[in-house]
């Protein structure tokens, strides 16, 4: 009989005339049960009151490059300015907000150059990335360092941990990758348990390429037929973790971080002349210390200490003699964060960092400036199954110093930010979001400091950014899992933005420059299971971006695009997993862009689409796993450009063995 949840019920009469029966009637319906498989795609959806995108291990193995800018890429509202080849540096530009705004976490790790204020993409590999995402405006987490809070936008490279156990207590995963312009990529990754609370990982990547690669070129009337030189390429990056459990709340990681890079700054390639002897010698090191603590499930604390030593060597060839500059930098980093969470839907934090940097170069009479940075953040976050809102108050305070002329005058502001997601209807998971951030960039050394130019009383950079949008994720079915959708506009301001400005006949940097950007950043992805062993998953991003110099209404520049702002771009992706042979297929595209503020035909830069496909092969000897690739980027052999005068490369091929255990 049934009860009434629909459950079965006996009495106790029911049982005991059944009970001599159970054994006999067992053995004849006893039967083996078919193993049972589930296949299902591991979703990372966001539920984030500000625009937070992520590209899993799964997704990063799928992209053409071992290059991370390749993969920045596919973030909707990201521009990259590629200088053009494997050697090239590589910067991110959130939302035309500029490099300087977005900072860079490696593994809870902040990434700074307080020189340029820029970091170079191409200094990392996808080879030892789990995970990349991009949050942009107020991070919903807020139990992180108060330098996180600091940033417009902030990309998290998250890399590979492996989960040991006795029974499996070493990984080992290597590869190598070859192809075109006489690629040479080999890396290789050593996880081993020392015990259950102690194990280790040790990472090292190789890559050299002469990088010089074919190239079609426009000047005027006349097609330039060359090929690439100076961007050639060699470093070496290794990396060691220690991760090591002190009784079950609490942890303690070591990361020790080296690398060594050598390599030839392709130059413009103007008025048909394509010599470059630019070279760029790069030497770093840090070590980070991360302990964490949970004290109670209501209250957690973590803390970090960074010891960072930065050097790089710039050499050149001109007319006007040989150029050796050598500069070096200094940083010391500490912080602390408390999460207190007195209710299952409410929790605090408290996080305090201090910086100091310090940068000295073999330059004559060079400034060697100082600076001591603290930073402040206090965070509230409340969230149930409608609402999950934040919000963040940071304090900066900035002390500069230097060993000539007058130093830059200390700073200090307060920054708030907050963001709010709500879900309005509880039968499906469809939110609206909302969020403002107000934050201020501190000039760099460069701005402040750099030869003639340097101005040291600049103001820092302040930027207000709102942003509304909403997120759904659909589940239609068996066949189509998920269908996860975003769509953002938002609205920025940079109020004293810096930029280089002719006085006479001497440049100077100054606060002259107000930016206002209108824009839209749209991204669907979905996985279609066709049966056990055939499945597409299909992705998209596309921003529109409009960019306006706001500065002054009687000059020639008022309202044009600012430079390298396309109005349009996007990407796609797709790939086809069966059992015989998985393919894949993507698409980046961008529409005309303006290498400088005034938009004239002379300073157009077209557009352009880049193809690439790959095809993979996978098979298992017991324990150990092969993998077999091949890629072809830019099938089209499209010539184009995304800084003017530095050509990318045409066709390229990459060919890729793994091996794992």
């Amino acid at each position: 009989m049934f009860n009434q949840g629909g459950q079965y019920a006996f009495s106790k009469n029911d049982l005991d005339q059944n009970s001599i029966n159970i054994e006999k009637e067992d053995a004849i319906r006893e039967k083996s049960l078919q193993n049972v498989t589930v296949n299902a795609k591991k979703r990372d959806f966001s539920i984030s009151g500000s625009p937070l995108q992520t590209l899993n291990e799964e997704i990063l193995s799928n992209i053409s490059s071992p290059s991370l800018s390749d993969a920045v890429k596919r973030f909707s509202g990201a521009m990259v300015k590629d200088y053009g080849g494997i050697g090239g540096l590589k910067t991110i530009n959130i939302r035309s907000m500029g490099s300087e705004h977005t900072g860079v976490s490696y593994d809870g790790v902040s990434i700074s150059n307080c020189q340029s204020g820029q970091i170079d993409l191409s200094n990392f590999s996808l080879n030892n990335v789990s995970e990349l995402s991009l949050s942009i405006g107020q991070n919903e987490d807020i139990f992180q360092p108060a330098k996180i809070h600091a940033s417009a936008a902030t990309l998290f490279i998250k890399t590979k941990k492996n989960d040991l156990t006795s029974d499996k207590p070493v990984f080992i995963n290597a590869f190598f990758r070859g192809g075109s312009y006489e690629l040479i990529n080999p890396a290789i990754m050593f996880s081993q348990r020392i015990s259950e609370s102690l194990s280790y990982s040790l990472y090292v990547d190789y890559i050299k390429s002469d990088g010089e690669y074919p190239f079609k070129y426009k000047n005027g009337n006349k097609t330039i037929d060359a090929k690439r030189i100076n961007s050639d390429i060699e470093s070496l990056k290794s990396e060691l973790n220690i991760y090591k459990n002190i009784g079950k709340h609490q942890s303690l990681n070591t990361k020790v971080y080296a690398l060594y890079s050598d390599r030839g700054l392709p130059g413009g390639v103007i008025y048909d002349n394509t010599f470059s002897a630019e070279r760029l010698k790069d030497k770093n090191y840090f070590l980070h210390l991360n302990y964490e603590n949970e004290f109670s499930s209501k209250i957690k604390f973590k803390s970090s200490l960074k010891g960072n030593y930065s050097w790089n060597k710039h050499t050149d060839i001109h007319t006007h003699g040989f150029t050796d500059n050598q500069y070096t930098q200094y940083e010391g980093y500490a912080t602390a964060s408390l999460l207190y969470t007195p209710l299952k839907s409410l929790s605090f934090s408290l996080s305090q960092d201090y910086i100091y940097n310090y940068l000295k170069s073999n330059i004559e009479n060079f400034v060697s400036p100082e600076r001591n940075s603290s930073l402040t953040s206090v965070s509230a976050k409340y969230s149930d199954k409608y609402i999950t809102a934040t919000a963040t108050l940071l304090n900066t305070y900035i002390i500069e110093e230097s060993n000539r002329y007058t130093s830059a005058d200390n700073k200090k502001k307060l920054s708030p930010s907050f963001s709010i997601s709500y879900r309005p209807f509880s039968f499906t998971n469809f939110r609206i979001r909302t969020s403002y951030k107000e934050i201020f960039r501190i000039p760099t050394f460069n701005d402040m400091y750099y030869r003639v130019v340097g101005n040291s009383s600049l103001r820092p950079e302040t930027s207000k950014q709102f942003n509304s949008g909403i997120s759904w994720i659909v589940t239609p079915g068996r066949i189509m899992q998920y269908i996860n959708i975003s769509a953002d506009i938002y609205y920025n301001i940079i109020d004293d933005k810096i930029v280089a400005f002719p006085t006479s006949f001497i440049w100077k940097m100054m606060n002259v420059s107000k930016v206002k950007t209108k824009g839209a950043d749209f991204n669907v992805n979905t996985n279609i299971n066709i049966s056990e062993k055939f499945n597409i998953s299909i992705s998209g991003a596309y921003s529109y971006m409009d960019a306006k110099d706001k500065t002054d209404k009687s000059s020639n520049l008022w309202n044009h695009q600012i430079p390298y702002t396309p109005k349009h771009s996007g990407n796609t992706m797709l790939v086809f997993e069966n059992p015989i042979i998985n393919i894949g297929y993507s698409l980046i595209m961008s529409s005309v862009r303006y290498s400088s503020n005034l938009n004239i035909k002379q300073n157009k830069i077209p557009g352009y689409y880049d193809h690439s496909i790959w095809i993979e092969r996978s098979f298992n000897l017991k324990e150990h796993k092969f993998s077999l690739r091949a890629d072809a980027i830019n099938i089209t052999d499209k010539n184009y450009e995304v800084i003017r005068f530095y050509p990318m490369p045409g066709r390229s091929y990459r060919f890729t063995i793994n091996y794992k255990y």
